[in-house]
């Protein structure tokens, strides 16, 4: 009996082990061991965790426990191993592999040495005073336990697109936990005055708005928040803040924020006793009485603290001293527990902002706490103070369209495209709904499967479709749902499709449950929700069930809407179909929807989704759908009786079909047309003819083409539709036609991916590409494929091509060889006979083999119509390249990009006389443009012509424009008809008139009408010219012509009366759709001194300037030269148009010299304008609008010219201005004007423009320049700047005065309202020199891009 126990033997196991866990970088989130959990939190950067729970699995005479550190690396990019743990590998940092772009974790001993963990951020217990290496892992059980740990990777894509959807959280079915919060925050200011630690009050702040967006999500739970600051040096008398929420609603918790945002230091702190005493009271509070329902689950205390170990004596103290002693507030185990055992978790944030602050070595006392971190940025703090708040069943998922971008273009485990690959508006789309509906996933992917196979889990999770869009080439993706509008659907029906295979399921063949399995976040195990449709389990007499594994899927709420989800597809019995359809069908695309009516299946408008696509090779006219009735539309089918016909057959003899055309195919049109077997291996010169028939024959749906030469018949050909155009039809990129207008004869109409042929024969025959029909207005695309944009005179033939339609002879024919065809039609009664059928000869071709012309072609920026170079030298041509080879399934627009050319392609432009003799050839060109000198056009009018060339052929068509040279009048152009210009009427296109001065030309002999603004002005009607300064010359016109002498400056103004205008220009200016230009004949002395304008204002009612622009000077050197300014835009409110002229003398003294004539205001007007003035204008006649600083430096009347302040070119400028002057950088700003003239739509789509025209001088003065700068800013509904765009005004040199435009394109999105800033800056000079900087009729004009 007096023997002692044997003592029990025990054995501690410890190893020091490396895991590796996934690409980086990630976020550690939990580790566990042997299912027990050895750390909570949110580990981002490198981080060292100490571990102290030797107690774990029953202690050392048991199973032992867990003690050491964890070394958790994220995986960035430039990370490198630690000290310590290189140092296991026998290495150090610079020669170990620093296993970058993986996240990875080491489990070692306590580290005695921080220098060696490299910066590491410290968390969890004391690291120092290791007893021995390795990890601690058990005891007595020499079994390694299972490790597991959770991580979470949201790859940061705020470079990329829309960053902030790409975390969803847990918050999409029912209600949120009640949730209590108590925020302690100790020794929060600065030592030297009362500066509240930011960090401390962002986190209060951020708490405040995590619990505004629950309380928003989830309005019925309860949320609690209390905080109280506290320091432990002051007494228990000192005055408290502290700020309490029970119960609160949205509005509540908002007055909390705000009490935090503007809280300032009013008194001491409480000591940390007393805190505790305010935290007990709190949560006290918090427990819900007898008859609520609320039982919180979520009840936190957090600690925010700045000490050192000494304050946490204190701190030991404070908390004894709480009230009622360790039975009513202690720390234990990690969880804060009151007197009826409801569960608070307590977590402590120490932050050491002094520097004094130790290793917290004296802080054992908050061991096991769930998170004891020492960090030192402000955003650390907020970090973890919200990671303790926030449930851990609300840890976010990741959206589903990020994991598929990054799948898509990560260059190292992913496929690695490039984002240019990817539709990215439709990735945008996908996140922005999966995010509203807070479909998020946490899934993992192994690289023993494919990352293709992986993808396609992704869009299973989320019924998605990923595919190759053929309009773009892009990778576009598309959410199934019920997101479409039905009337906007495309229709199938026998008209454009064939039914190959239709299907419907048997209710014997559906399923009516779903069982789903789905992931516990809490323990990561496969759960399962069941749907069941019981009326189908009723119908079949017993349950017919299918599972599908949603692993992704971490909420038992989401696994039950994705079973009930799947169980309404799968218990319906759907159709499924097999379609062929024409290549009208070549934009659509998988997961598309579409309509079908098909009356021998009793459908009409059948709504069915596409499945996959088949879209043929080249050359192939069909593609084939697999269909699938969609699940959204099941209520929006008709089901129609298919009746007997009463149809009663008619029958007429066939005649002479009374139109027949042919042409050779191009390229283009035999890939398409011609079958795969005829064309394969044809060589130059050879080509295939196409026949083209109309009848009215009401019975006559085909005929027989018939080949005189061989006398046999070719096979059965479709009748076409033919009309003739109701009007003219002028050249343009893209025109609206209605072709209920044409005439049609019978015969297949008109279909989106077919063309229109206009015009008689097929040299002049023009192709239209059908892109949307409309009721009966069809849009086409102009000049297509080796054709141009010409103009059409009402009566030319309109025939309607259908891209499958059934038109060619399939023999092989040489081009210069004559077929002679007869068209035999067939109806009821049979075939027309060949000897009552007319003969057609064709003559071949070389078109297919001839390279494509050139598209998009200006002239000094005139596309179409005639072009009046006017002064311009050298003249540009531009264009854009286009490729016979890859334009054959998808037909590019006139105005379209250029594309790479065909190999050995160049280009060709040619001047010729009006009869068509070539002037000259400028050949082999290659890019996109050239410039042609205004000497080579020799002409006033000629006909320039570019075309393409390749290996000495020459495009089947070339472009063609009429333009007017310097040596001829502008009115002499009028009349041209080559090749894009027929005959206008007087004027130019869209000219309703012409407005004139009283006295427009001097023929009165006299200035009747014309008054002077300047002082020294000088003007007098004269019928002989100078002869000492301008020998020989006579009047522009007529007897008289207006002359500027006498003085250096010169400047009259007349006006015009718009209310006594003809009624058409008067309703145009009204409604705003009117622009004017200016037109008149200049001579200038031939020296070049001498130089003169014309410029255009308008004014109101009131006699106020709303718009207009005053124009450069010009010099003519002895010839009289016609100038025209413009077109401007006329504002809706003018009623007078005031014609300035002015002259000035730049060189040496002698007089002016500067004659004008025949001054003209031509107006125009345009049904849809592009331009819209808005009413907000400026001129400079007061110190308005500005509103802010500038000090307005007006200038009455005309500046002088000798002024060095304002320098020459400025000097006739008229009327008032602002400056920037004493003291430099004044500026001023509008207030805020809205914007007009464009919808909201269009600028929230970034479909408009926003221009501003001024005119500015940036003068000198004693050797100081002067720049003036103005900025347009652009504000939202409420005001608020969303963005501004400065003027480039440096092409203004000092002393020069120009005009000046600054457009915004595209309008920034959002825009609702604007203002005008003006500054001037001086460049040079002293303090004392004033700044210069003029500023003059502004107008602000808003634009839809068309």
């Amino acid at each position: 009996m007096g023997k002692e126990s044997p003592k029990q033997q025990v054995t501690a196991y410890r190893m020091s082990l490396h895991f590796g866990i996934c690409n980086g970088p990630a976020e550690l989130v939990r580790v566990r061991m042997g299912e027990k959990d050895l750390w909570q939190g949110n580990a981002i950067p490198y981080s060292v965790i100490g571990i102290n729970l030797p107690e774990l699995y029953g202690g050392i005479k048991s199973e032992g426990g867990a003690e050491g550190a964890i070394h958790f690396y994220p995986g960035f990019e430039d990370q490198k191993m630690s000290t310590f743990v290189s140092f296991k590998y026998g290495r150090t940092p610079d020669t170990m592999t620093g296993y970058r772009g993986i996240a990875s974790i080491a489990f070692t001993e306590r580290v005695d040495d921080v220098d060696s963990l490299n910066g590491a951020k410290i968390v969890g217990p004391a690291l120092a005073n290791p007893d021995r290496p390795g990890f601690y892992y058990s005891a007595n059980s020499p079994y390694l336990r299972p490790i597991d740990v959770k991580v979470k990777r949201i790859p940061d894509q705020s470079d990329k697109w829309q960053a902030s959807l790409a975390a969803l959280p847990h918050i999409r079915y029912g209600k949120i936990s009640p949730m209590a919060i108590f925020m302690a925050v100790g020794q929060g200011y600065y030592t030297d005055d009362d500066i509240f630690y930011p960090g401390y009050m962002e986190s209060i702040i951020a708490v405040l708005d995590q619990i505004i967006d629950y309380k928003t999500r989830s309005p019925d739970s309860r949320f609690d928040f209390g905080v109280t600051f506290s320091h432990s040096l002051f007494f228990p008398t000192a005055v408290p803040h502290n700020y309490i929420v029970h119960n609160g609603s949205v509005a509540d918790f908002q007055a909390a924020r705000q009490w935090a945002v503007d809280f300032v230091r009013t008194g001491g702190e409480s000591m940390w006793r007393r805190t505790f005493e305010y935290m007990y009271d709190f949560f006290r509070d918090s427990l819900p009485d007898d008859d609520e329902e609320d039982v919180f689950t979520r009840r936190v205390a957090i600690l925010l603290y700045n000490g050192n170990s000494t304050e946490f004596t204190r701190l030991d103290t404070d908390l004894a001293y709480a009230g009622r002693g360790d039975d009513v507030v202690t720390v234990d185990g990690g969880y804060f527990n009151e007197d009826n055992n409801t569960q608070v978790d307590a977590y402590a944030v120490i932050s050491p902002y002094l520097s004094n602050v130790p290793d917290f070595t004296g802080a054992e006392r908050f061991a096991n706490q769930p998170l004891f971190d020492r960090t030192y940025t402000n955003q650390d703090i907020i970090d973890q103070v919200l990671d303790c708040v926030r449930p851990k069943s609300l840890e976010p998922d990741m959206n589903p369209a990020h994991i598929i971008y990054e799948c898509l273009t990560d260059p190292n485990w992913g496929m690695g495209a490039p984002e240019s690959m990817l539709y990215v508006a439709d990735f945008v789309a996908v996140a922005q709904t999966l995010y509203s509906e807070e479909f998020g996933l946490s899934l993992m992917w192994a690289q023993q499967s494919t990352i293709e196979s992986f993808i396609q889990e992704v869009l299973d999770h989320v019924q998605a479709t990923l595919y190759v869009d053929p309009a773009d080439g892009l990778i576009h993706l598309k959410l199934i749902r019920d997101d479409y509008d039905p009337d906007d659907l495309d229709t199938l029906d026998k008209n454009n499709a064939k039914v190959t295979n239709f299907q419907r399921k048997l209710i014997s063949e559906t399923i009516n449950e779903i069982v789903v399995s789905w992931t516990n976040p809490e323990n990561e195990q496969s759960e399962t929700v069941t749907a069941q449709d019981n009326a189908n389990i009723a119908i079949q007499g017993g349950i017919v069930s299918d599972s599908r594994n949603y692993y992704g899927v971490r909420t038992k709420e989401l696994a039950t809407f994705l079973a009930w989800r799947d169980l309404a597809a799968s218990s319906a019995p759907l159709v499924a179909c097999e379609i062929e359809v024409d290549r009208r069908a070549w934009n659509f695309v998988p997961g598309g929807v579409v309509k079908l009516s098909w009356p021998e299946h009793g459908v009409d408008n059948m709504i069915l989704r596409i499945g996959q696509i088949d879209y043929g090779k080249p050359g192939e006219p069909r593609i084939k759908l697999s269909c699938t009735e969609d699940i959204f539309g099941l209520d929006l089918v008709e089901y129609t009786v298919v009746e007997d016909t009463k149809w009663t057959p008619q029958a007429t003899d066939p005649v002479p079909a009374p139109y027949t055309a042919g042409m050779t195919l191009n390229y283009a049109l035999t890939i398409a047309l011609v079958d795969n077997d005829f064309y394969t291996g044809t060589e130059y010169p050879e080509g295939f003819v196409a026949v083209l028939a109309s009848t009215e024959a009401i019975d006559n749906y085909d005929f027989q083409l018939y080949d005189v030469a061989t006398a046999a018949s070719l096979g059965d050909r479709n009748i076409l539709s033919r009309g003739t155009l109701a009007a003219d039809l002028d050249a343009e990129a893209e025109s609206v036609l209605d072709y209920s207008t044409m005439n049609r004869s019978r015969g297949s109409g008109p279909a989106v991916g077919g063309f229109l042929l206009i015009g008689d024969t097929e040299a002049d025959q023009e192709l239209c590409y059908i892109t949307a029909i409309l009721g009966t207005n069809i849009t086409v695309n102009r000049g297509a494929l080796d054709t141009v944009p010409r103009n059409h005179v009402a009566g030319e033939a309109v025939w309607f091509i259908n891209e499958t339609a059934n038109i060619n002879d399939n023999t092989i024919r040489s081009a210069t060889e004559t077929i002679q065809y007869k068209v035999l039609p067939r109806t009821n009664n049979g075939v027309l006979s060949v000897l009552d059928a007319d003969t057609l000869s064709v003559t071949v071709n070389e078109r297919p083999w001839l390279p494509t012309r050139p598209a998009n072609v200006t002239v000094a920026g005139v596309s179409f119509g005639n072009v009046d170079l006017g002064v311009t030298d050298p003249v540009p041509i531009t264009w854009s390249e286009r490729n016979r080879i890859t334009e054959d399934t998808v037909f590019l627009p006139w105005d379209a990009a250029t594309v790479a050319a065909e190999a050995g392609q160049t280009t060709k432009i040619t001047l010729m006389k009006l009869d068509r003799t070539v002037v000259q050839e400028y050949t082999g060109l290659t890019g996109t443009s050239h410039n042609i000198d205004a000497v080579d056009f020799t002409e006033a009018q000629m006909i320039l012509r570019v075309d393409s060339e390749r290996e000495g052929y020459t495009s089947w068509q070339g472009f063609e424009i009429g333009v007017t040279s310097l040596v001829g009048y502008y009115g002499l152009a009028y009349g041209f008809d080559y090749g894009g210009a027929d005959p206008e009427p007087p004027g130019e296109p869209g000219q309703i008139g012409t407005l004139y001065p009283d006295n427009p030309d001097a023929e009165t002999g006299n200035i009747t009408g014309w008054t002077s603004i300047a002082a020294d002005s000088s003007l007098a009607a004269v019928s002989s010219l100078d002869s000492t300064e301008t020998p020989g010359s006579s009047p522009y016109d007529g007897t008289f012509s207006f002359y500027h002498g006498l003085g250096r400056i010169s400047v009259y103004t007349t006006e015009i009366d718009v209310l006594s205008a003809a009624s058409e220009i008067q309703d145009a200016i009204a409604a705003g759709k009117a622009t004017a230009k200016l037109r008149y004949a200049l001579l200038t002395d031939e020296d070049g001194g001498d130089r003169g304008s014309a410029d255009l204002h308008f004014y109101n009612g009131d006699g106020d300037w709303i718009g207009g622009a005053m124009f450069d000077l010009h010099t003519s050197n002895n010839v009289w030269t016609v100038i025209e300014e413009g077109p401007i835009e006329i504002p809706a409110a003018t009623e007078t148009i005031k014609v300035f002229i002015r002259a000035i003398r730049d060189g040496d003294d002698n007089k002016l010299n500067v004659y004008f004539d025949n001054i003209e205001v031509p107006i125009f007007e345009y049904d849809d304008p592009q331009m819209h003035t808005l009413e907000w204008s400026a001129d400079g006649q007061d110190t308005g609008p500005w509103v802010a600083a500038l000090e307005p430096y007006t200038i009455h009347g005309v500046l002088t010219g000798t002024s060095s302040a304002q320098g020459n070119g400025w000097g006739c400028d008229y009327g008032y201005r602002w400056a920037s002057g004493i003291p430099p950088g004044r500026s001023g700003q509008t207030p805020l004007q809205a914007i007009s003239g464009v919808s909201d739509s269009d600028i929230d789509a970034g479909n408009t423009s926003f221009i501003l025209r001024w005119r500015q001088l940036n003068a000198n003065n004693a050797g100081a320049s002067s720049t003036g700068s103005v900025m347009v800013r652009f504000y939202d509904e409420d005001s608020a700047l969303i963005d501004q765009e400065s003027s480039a005004t440096a092409q203004l040199t000092r002393n020069g005065a120009g005009n000046c435009v600054l457009e915004v394109n595209p309008m920034p999105i959002g825009s609702r309202f604007f203002s005008v800033h003006i500054s001037g800056t001086r460049t040079a000079g002293t303090i004392l020199i004033p700044v210069y900087a003029y500023f003059s009729y502004m107008n602000a004009y808003t634009k839809k891009n068309l």
